[in-house]
């Protein structure tokens, strides 16, 4: 009975190894995402002006994102792929189930230091893409009186 306990402890210890470094792994895998204090360029899903259709940004470098309007993101070439949030296009979309098929995909060169606001737009052929309607630099801080 000893035995079987004492075998039971080591196979849950030897279990715990691979998860382990599994989760260093993970961790040490660089992600897409930017911290403020490091060069960064900002994707935004920006307000589209009329005849645009406003996105929401869902992966970017097959990382899904979700719940905000804008992200920092390392400079270098980036794959950002996105859905449509309203608009009749949307609407039909949604109708026929297709809405999970229909991601909008931009491949994309960030500069740190550069926003770049992204919308959607149908085309003739009643698809959809994404693309940067505008970029433009970021405002430098302000600089501060000694």
């Amino acid at each position: 009975m000893k035995s079987s306990k004492r075998q039971l402890h080591r196979w849950r210890a030897l279990g715990l190894i691979p998860l382990m470094l599994l989760t260093i792994s993970c961790q040490s895998v660089p992600g897409p995402l930017a911290s403020p204090d490091e060069p960064h360029g900002v994707l935004v899903a920006a307000a589209p002006p009329a005849g645009l259709q406003p996105i929401a940004i869902a992966y970017i470098d097959d990382r899904k994102v979700g719940g905000k309007s804008a992200y920092w993101v390392k400079p270098g070439m980036r794959r950002i792929q996105s859905r449509l949030l309203s608009g009749d296009f949307a609407k039909t979309l949604k109708s026929s189930g297709e809405t999970g098929q229909k991601q909008g995909e931009l491949m994309l060169e960030v500069e740190a230091g550069y926003r770049y606001l992204l919308v959607g737009e149908v085309t003739a052929r009643r698809e959809w893409r994404v693309f940067v309607l505008k970029k433009e630099p970021l405002k430098a801080a302000p600089a501060t009186k000694e």
